[in-house]
């Protein structure tokens, strides 16, 4: 049984440029639907973005890169709450199953 996470439904108008991109990459298989290539897409400017504006709070990706215990650091921050254990979970039964679906 797949763990269901909650959703909220966000609708956004794009140039004709950014839609045929984007439906090209899910064509192709790069993301599994355009909800995965906007939530991808998203969390990583919001990364980036609460990088910008709370430096003192988070990381670099050049000092992630550059510190050797990265994953650990990582993963203990992931597993710190219920849903990020969930995702964890959810992510080796896939991998166990011999589902190749994307993360």
């Amino acid at each position: 049984m797949d763990i269901q996470y909650k959703k909220e439904k966000i609708s956004a108008t794009v140039s004709p440029y950014i839609k045929k991109q984007v439906d090209e990459l899910v064509k192709n298989k790069e993301f599994s639907s355009v909800s995965d290539l906007v939530s991808t897409a998203l969390t990583e400017f919001l990364v980036k973005y609460n990088q910008k504006t709370h430096p003192c709070n988070q990381k670099s990706v050049q000092e992630m890169k550059e510190t050797p215990d990265t994953l650990p650091e990582l993963i203990r921050i992931i597993m710190e709450n219920e849903e990020g254990r969930k995702i964890v979970e959810d992510m080796f039964k896939k991998m166990k199953s011999g589902n190749s679906e994307k993360y």
